[in-house]
């Protein structure tokens, strides 16, 4: 029943075209008066507020791990032996002339932490559409702050 059910959810992603971005992924970039630090600490504090905690970080990554103990996170990605998913983000930050670019790997991770991991990129999901909309709602927040 659960192979079936998984069946179903990977035809029906196969559907879903790309994001409508230069990568096909969620992304966005941060205005041209923000620095590259100044947006890594946004993406953290946005993050640390949705419960994520930042696995690493590294010159133009980083990467926010969060258990998803949601029934369909569960139904699809979930294991006996590996429990609850693991949903990852993984932020690659580039300062480009236009400001600094953001582009986010939403993916699901089943048996995390251990040899039997497996990841799902979920970037053309529906967890991927609704990153995508965040981030924008993210940017138009942070314009409206602006003085």
């Amino acid at each position: 029943m659960k192979t079936l059910f998984l069946a179903l959810i990977l035809l029906a992603a196969c559907a879903i075209p790309p994001l409508p971005t230069p990568s096909g992924r969620p992304e966005v970039t941060f205005p041209l008066q923000l620095s590259l630090y100044e947006v890594r600490n946004i993406l953290v504090q946005h993050f640390a507020t949705r419960g994520f905690d930042v696995r690493r970080s590294d010159e133009h990554s980083l990467l926010f791990t969060r258990i998803d103990d949601s029934l369909g996170a569960r139904l699809a990605f979930g294991t006996p032996r590996g429990g609850n998913p693991e949903l990852r983000i993984n932020a690659t930050t580039v300062q480009t002339t236009n400001g600094v670019r953001v582009i986010l790997g939403p993916s699901y991770v089943s048996n995390p932490g251990t040899a039997f991991e497996k990841s799902q990129d979920v970037s053309n999901w529906n967890d991927g559409k609704r990153l995508q909309a965040e981030i924008e709602q993210l940017i138009r927040s942070l314009h409206a702050q602006a003085p």
